[in-house]
């Protein structure tokens, strides 16, 4: 709130009580809650389900790579049914040679996308270059614009395991 952050994307570690939001809510930062990854983690929608701080509900992290159209498109069912008045979010990456760009279907299990865009690329990465952040970027807003959906771009600042974190240049 003090550098003018307006939203924050977090996991936890307010689950069993209501300070994070309670703050976040003071300063007036919206919270993109999560992670939904199960039916078994509804109860958590349920509990928080009008507080004021809350804006959207992450589904799935790393979406098109821990979970499936069909999953995600559930799940984007199940969390409406008990809040159709916030939105659904997930967030896609590529983070491995393994993984290829997100299919536009991907697109289509939530109100908006994330792109986990990493400055210094894991050195399991498909493309390690930082042109390729570009590039990945590039892909991701067409098929946003196909879908009709709006994405964020959420850079990563951290040093994958062996790796460095990104220079200020690299993360500009």
């Amino acid at each position: 709130a003090k550098i003018g952050g307006t939203v924050v994307h977090v996991e936890g570690p307010w689950h069993e009580d209501t300070r994070f939001l309670d703050r976040a809510a003071e300063l007036g930062v919206w919270v993109v809650a999560g992670h939904t990854e199960t039916e078994a983690k509804l109860d958590r929608v349920k509990k928080f389900k009008d507080h004021p701080a809350i804006v959207a509900w992450t589904l799935y992290d790393d979406a098109n790579t821990l979970s499936t159209v069909e999953h995600l498109t559930k799940m984007n069912k199940k969390v409406k049914e008990v809040v159709p008045h916030r939105l659904t979010f997930v967030p896609l990456g590529t983070q491995s040679k393994d993984v290829p760009m997100p299919a536009a279907g991907f697109f289509d299990c939530a109100d908006f996308v994330g792109w986990e865009m990493y400055p210094v690329a894991s050195p399991k990465a498909a493309d390690p270059s930082l042109r390729a952040t570009e590039s990945q970027t590039a892909r991701v807003a067409e098929l946003a614009a196909a879908a009709g959906r709006p994405f964020w771009v959420l850079p990563q600042t951290f040093a994958w395991p062996g790796g460095r974190l990104p220079t200020p240049t690299e993360y500009r």
